[in-house]
């Protein structure tokens, strides 16, 4: 499964981020953090350092066809 996790650094979103990477998925992580602060994050997820309101991340999620989004 694909899935976007949106605020994926945050105590809730991480242990999400966490167990979807633990099944297998593909995992796209959405959040504005400072740099260095995505320490946390498995490796198996790819890191989208933008805020989730912007046209960035719209193309993103039309690039990415997660099955669901997390928010």
């Amino acid at each position: 499964m694909r899935a976007v996790v949106t605020g994926g650094t945050g105590f809730i979103g991480s242990h999400v981020v966490d167990r979807l990477c633990a099944r297998g998925d593909e995992v796209a992580v959405v959040d504005i953090q400072p740099p260095g602060a995505f320490w946390q994050v498995p490796a198996a997820a790819k890191i989208y350092n933008m805020d989730v309101a912007s046209a960035a991340c719209g193309d993103l999620i039309a690039e990415f066809r997660p099955s669901v989004i997390f928010h």
